[in-house]
């Protein structure tokens, strides 16, 4: 519990929500949640379903929602009580088919009267709301109460599509991507692609079959001809999934506040987590650091032309100084142009910084800074992966220094003498000169580094 939270905490997330279709949590839980600053969404044990109401049921429910209120009021980290996960959805969109729903909202008396009863009574001072999306006459409409954002994963599936998200607050959006190889070998998984292994197949309870996880992939990168490929390319689709929308909620005029589905995996699974069974990082997890840092900043590209755009959220003072926009060439790393300007961002300002435009080249690679974010973003697309970086190592016990005589996107580090070695960070990218100071969890062995390639 507090290796999963304490992750959650570096990341730089300050609530996490319990999910209704889960597990009250224990004790522990929530005191190291109370001790780490971690707020947390609570909701009440209903999740996707029709429930029984009759008078019997609501006062099994009564008596369990009591003793759950009575155990967690204590707690600072409880934020909200919520009464159940997508119930009302079920009912207002007929899932299921429209010819099989039943002629009333069964357990609708339990989150409209049961629970807001317990809470009012109970903990009142603490907000309850019926559910999860709420709000407006259609309970996941946007713009008003939550909304579960699926319309990117479960709808018409390119992430791009995080932009048409109206969410006052986004409770649960997501994007799946495959674990690592280490993960995927405690399955019985070893070198095929997912399509290939029956065991693979199994472990994969996103509601899409492959192929057409793997065309959502292959919208913004090459096909994967390998299982290497595959853990590469997805992880990396999902980290720039995470990013069009954490950058899309923050810089709106309207959200405020995104729950990432999900944190975390039970078993060794391809999923839509950040974090592996055993806690393993996948790119998304290291791209959050930087997406819930409270100073942020977004690269907006079109063709030859990029805006850089900061943001300042959760923070007491303001940020003060010089804003830089570059441009370099993919291919001869040489740098193109660089533009600076003084900017002054205040607390929960939004607003564009700098823009600049490089005539002639077509390979680029934009690079923002401002105060301690950096952010990247190419105006091409990856052809490949570049198995043999000009990238020079040097290894000193847990501390690996990485020099890159490159542009080097997207670096990922493995040790192919001890495959459970994880290193932080990773995902990471160099400009040619460049260098790092990474961390191994075990004494670094024979070092495999891949980066993309763009021809």
């Amino acid at each position: 519990l507090r290796q999963r939270l304490q992750q959650a905490k570096d990341m730089g997330m300050n609530m996490l929500r319990i999910w209704g279709g889960g597990i009250y949590e224990s004790d522990e839980f929530y005191e190291i949640c109370d001790e780490l600053g971690i707020l947390v969404w609570q909701d009440f044990m209903f999740a996707c379903s029709y429930y029984p109401d009759s008078r019997e049921w609501q006062e099994t429910v009564r008596r369990e929602a009591e003793c759950q209120v009575l155990r967690l009021r204590h707690h600072p980290s409880i934020a909200l009580w919520c009464g159940n996960n997508e119930c009302h959805q079920v009912w207002q969109d007929g899932w299921g088919g429209k010819d099989k729903q039943p002629p009333r909202f069964h357990g609708e008396v339990l989150y409209h009267e049961v629970l807001a009863d317990v809470v009012k009574r109970l903990d009142p001072e603490r907000a309850y709301v019926h559910g999860s999306p709420f709000g407006g006459d259609y309970c996941n409409q946007g713009g008003i109460g939550d909304q579960h954002f699926w319309d990117v994963w479960h709808g018409r599936g390119d992430w791009t599509f995080y932009r048409d998200s109206t969410a006052r607050f986004c409770s649960e959006f997501g994007f799946m991507s495959s674990p690592s190889k280490t993960t995927w070998a405690k399955a019985g998984v070893e070198t095929a692609l997912p399509v290939e292994d029956p065991n693979a197949r199994w472990h994969n309870k996103t509601g899409k079959p492959f192929e057409i996880i793997k065309g959502l992939v292959e919208l913004h990168y090459p096909g994967a001809a390998n299982l290497d490929e595959w853990i590469y390319y997805s992880q990396l689709n999902q980290r720039d999934a995470m990013r069009a929308a954490l950058e899309h909620f923050r810089f709106s005029e309207f959200c405020r506040g995104a729950l990432i589905w999900q944190l975390n995996d039970c078993w060794p699974v391809e999923s839509w987590s950040l974090l592996e069974f055993d806690g393993r990082k996948k790119a998304a997890a290291f791209e959050c650091t930087r997406l819930f840092a409270p100073l942020l900043l977004r690269l907006d590209v079109e063709g030859a032309e990029a805006t850089l755009s900061a943001c300042l959220h959760n923070s007491e003072t303001g940020v003060h100084g010089q804003a830089s926009l570059e441009a370099f060439s993919l291919k001869s790393g040489k740098r193109l142009r660089m533009d600076e300007t003084l900017v002054e961002l205040d607390p929960n300002e939004v607003k564009p910084v700098l823009s600049a435009a490089v005539e002639g080249e077509d390979s680029m690679l934009w690079v923002g800074s401002f105060g301690e974010n950096r952010t990247f973003k190419t105006a091409v697309k990856p052809t490949g992966i570049n198995d043999q970086p000009r990238i020079r190592t040097m290894a000193a016990g847990n501390t690996v220094e990485m020099t890159s005589e490159q542009v080097a996107l997207d670096i990922f580090v493995e040790d192919i003498d001890n495959p459970q070695n994880t290193f932080e960070p990773n995902f990471f990218s160099l400009l040619a000169g460049g260098s790092i100071a990474i961390q191994a969890s075990n004494p670094a062995g024979r070092l495999r580094i891949r980066c993309l390639k763009f021809d």
